[in-house]
């Protein structure tokens, strides 16, 4: 009865809040969220969001500052809902990754208007110095919609512009890689190899919705492959953030229900902390329209109402879970199919993330383990109290479902016997 209580007031607070995160917990969190709060279909709803979260205990936040939207005509700026969201996410103490990106029409192509473009880069970063701590340079620019033509090569060269603008303004700031669609090698090889290491994190886009064995496969070796790519141009060691990634739930083709969605954003967020991912914006935050239908309008963890969806919830129990400042325990964290990564929390108890992937158990798999020290706490992606009962040799058995999260917080080991 004492462990259920405790559990059940883990859950309350994991839902509601909101959360206190100091200053330091903020800077170092590895969880942030993608929103268009900046754009005026989701302006309205800036207010609210910024409240969820809080709630949530989500302290990054990556929005666009776009060009077409602030700098319509050539000389006059509109700041205006970028000036909203600067002092909301200042007040409540949200980090913000700046995107800049989108050229207006008078601007194109970008790379023959490389003049005015450094001058909205040098006004937008000087207007904010200080209170924005991240920009962003390009999203996508593998992709034609986002870059006519793509040429890795004037990226490399719009990527130094920008850089020399951003430090000149904010020498403070951290210039981050505009991510690519996915991770592809093609563009990514030659635009390294002109870029001279004038960025300060790399960044990708590393969707996986099409592939169903995501998101245990294919993260760990796309961040391996990476962290090589970037030794073999000289920026070895450099953090890697995931900018974008999500998977949607809707009803059509590639859709899963809301609960999978949850379960894929708890065990992406653990395999990709676990193999060197350093932070990582969920794309996205609030659901594009009411129906579900359309791959795009469904990735949010918020309902277009802004009621909270499985995968919000999830998300607030991995951070209530595993707050920022958590450090990698290392050890051997996949046994067969089961995943059981590891985490030391700032005030120095440990944290084990559970999970089995691919049974076809139509009941959990129990899975007899042996836990080294006392067991506080043990509840699964939701917040819910699981019980698991430990003999006085700490011999225990984990009821697994299949893709799903069973988090043990206070044993220093885990051994699977």
């Amino acid at each position: 009865m004492k462990r259920w209580r405790c559990t059940a007031v883990f859950l309350a607070l994991a839902v509601a809040g909101p959360a206190h995160v100091a200053a330091a917990d903020a800077d170092v969190s590895p969880y942030g969220i993608h929103s268009h709060v900046t754009r005026s279909d989701e302006h309205p709803f800036l207010a609210r969001e910024i409240e969820r979260m809080q709630e949530a205990g989500i302290r990054w936040l990556r929005t666009g500052f776009c060009w077409s939207q602030i700098e319509r005509r050539q000389g006059a700026f509109d700041f205006g809902r970028c000036d909203d969201v600067v002092d909301a996410c200042e007040a409540a103490g949200i980090r913000i990754m700046g995107l800049l990106h989108a050229t207006p029409p008078w601007a194109r192509p970008t790379i023959e208007h490389l003049g005015a473009w450094r001058h909205f880069v040098r006004t937008t970063v000087t207007r904010y110095k200080g209170r924005v701590p991240a920009w962003q340079v390009w999203n996508e620019p593998n992709l034609d919609g986002f870059w006519k033509n793509p040429n890795p090569h004037h990226y490399a060269t719009l990527l130094k512009a920008t850089y020399a603008e951003i430090k000149k303004a904010d020498p403070d700031a951290t210039v981050v890689w505009g991510a690519t669609s996915r991770i592809e090698w093609t563009f990514l090889e030659p635009a390294l190899a002109d870029a001279d290491g004038k960025f300060d994190v790399m960044a990708v886009h590393p969707y996986g919705y099409g592939d169903p064995r995501a998101p245990e496969v294919y993260i760990p070796d796309a961040l391996d492959e990476l962290r090589t790519l970037l030794a073999r141009h000289g920026a070895g060691g450099r953090p890697i953030w995931f900018t974008e990634w999500g998977w949607p739930s809707h009803t059509g083709r590639r859709g899963m229900t809301d609960g999978w969605q949850a379960r894929h954003l708890a065990r992406a967020y653990l395999v990709a902390m676990r193999a060197g991912m350093a932070r990582g914006f969920w794309y996205e935050f609030q659901e594009r329209k009411e129906s579900d239908e359309e791959n795009e309008d469904a990735f949010g963890i918020l309902e277009y109402d802004l009621s909270p969806k499985p995968a919000y919830r999830a998300y607030a129990t991995l951070i209530r879970t595993i707050p920022p400042g958590s450090a990698v325990v290392e050890t051997p964290w996949k046994r067969g199919l089961i995943y059981h990564p590891a985490w030391r929390r700032p005030d120095g108890v440990t944290v084990h993330a559970v999970w089995l992937v691919w049974g076809r158990w139509k009941s959990p798999r129990r899975t007899p383990v042996r836990l080294t020290g006392r067991l506080a706490d043990a509840h699964d992606e939701f917040g819910r109290p699981v019980d698991i009962q430990v003999d006085a040799a700490g011999r225990a058995i984990l009821p697994l479902e299949w893709g799903s999260l069973l988090y043990l917080v206070g044993p220093e080991a885990v051994t699977f016997e």
